[in-house]
């Protein structure tokens, strides 16, 4: 339901947005308008079953303040029985790994939407799979596919009618720590503030 209702709009509200057309303000709006349309379609649409999947923690890289998309996964899994911490905007990199830590999840879901933050993804995607008990790691958002493109190997999730298929294969399979190519890591000059 997502995908045919919210989804479709704030492509088009961002894009407008891109060539300058609409305001902030008028983004800004359309984001909450939409995040009130979701809450009403969970509540309409999702039975949630009682917690009783694996824990998926979800949260958007530093400095990404866009997450409408990710909320909308988040609703997904959650109506499916997933015990799902969600952390939100902006989560700061040394509050991501604690989290990690102490809430141990068995897959995170990071989203970055502008290309700008690809390298924080990359950055925080090498810090999650050197954790003791790493999770399985899947990501969202517009970028996302420009961050495989430079040598993330996470599962990509493109739609929130997604989520629920890549979440079960992902928890079906070992998590994996192969997630930075080499490739990629060797790009990166060893004195940046995002080495990976």
């Amino acid at each position: 339901m997502h995908t045919q209702l919210i989804e479709p709009a704030m492509r088009s509200i961002g894009e407008l947005w891109e060539r300058n057309e609409i305001t902030v303000a008028a983004e800004h709006l359309a984001t909450a308008i939409s995040h009130a349309v979701a809450a009403r379609i969970f509540a309409r649409a999702f039975h949630a079953q009682p917690r009783s999947r694996e824990r998926v923690m979800m949260a958007a890289v530093q400095g990404e303040h866009h997450v409408l998309g990710l909320r909308l996964a988040a609703d997904v899994l959650e109506g499916a029985g997933y015990d799902v911490l969600y952390l939100g905007p902006d989560v700061p990199l040394p509050a991501l790994l604690d989290a990690c830590s102490t809430h141990q999840p068995d897959l995170l879901g990071l989203t970055v939407t502008m290309w700008l933050g690809v390298p924080t993804l990359i950055w925080e995607v090498d810090s999650v799979i050197g954790l003791e008990h790493p999770p399985r790691v899947m990501i969202g958002g517009r970028a996302a596919t420009q961050a495989v493109k430079q040598g993330v190997r996470a599962a990509v999730v493109e739609h929130s009618d997604q989520v629920l298929a890549v979440t079960e294969r992902l928890l079906a399979a070992a998590p994996s720590c192969d997630l930075i190519s080499p490739a990629l890591a060797a790009r990166v000059p060893p004195d940046s503030p995002v080495r990976p």
